[in-house]
């Protein structure tokens, strides 16, 4: 079975992917959503979805859990709650679920998505490291040993007459670098 990932359009389109067909939730579905929990307290997912024609239990549950409970943060995540997610994810895996009793404000997507942002963020420099490093690394090997650091002067030269002769010179395949400098 597939699942879609990302829903992208306006409220209340319809998206289809491999013979299943989603729709937005609607704000109209939203408040009714609201009004359903509020009226059937503890959590009957089956009533509920019943005064939203269309949707299934889970898909009422979800919308509900996810991102209308208003017990759940939806601000940026803090300092101190970046840090204590990466504790718990070196120290049990990736529990997302069991993290929740340290995080009681957050969903456990919520926590998913965010231990997957610092990653990739610290994959992403320690990637640019090693590519830095590498080319240091050849760098060094490719310098010449005993050879002078090359200065130029370039308020007593003349560039447009060296860079003129460099080109206008019988053509050899020569270094162009080397015609310039000596």
């Amino acid at each position: 079975m597939m699942v879609l990932c990302c829903l992208v359009g306006s409220p209340g389109e319809v998206l289809a992917e491999k013979d299943k067909l989603y729709k937005r939730f609607t704000p109209e579905e939203d408040k009714a959503l609201i009004a359903a929990v509020q009226k059937y307290r503890p959590m009957n997912w089956e009533r509920v979805a019943e005064w939203l024609p269309g949707r299934t239990a889970r898909q009422c549950r979800d919308r509900w859990t996810k991102f209308l409970d208003p017990n759940v943060l939806h601000r940026p995540f803090s300092s101190e709650e970046d840090e204590l997610l990466m504790q718990l994810v070196a120290e049990y895996g990736r529990k997302w679920t069991f993290f929740l009793e340290f995080f009681p404000s957050r969903t456990s997507v919520q926590l998913k998505n965010r231990y997957n942002l610092k990653n990739r963020k610290k994959e992403r420099k320690l990637r640019t490291f090693q590519m830095l490093s590498a080319c240091l690394e050849t760098a060094q090997l490719n310098e010449l040993p005993n050879e002078p650091p090359i200065s130029v002067d370039f308020d007593q030269t003349q560039p447009n007459s060296l860079a003129r002769e460099s080109f206008e010179d019988d053509n050899s395949s020569g270094d162009i670098f080397q015609k310039l400098f000596n």
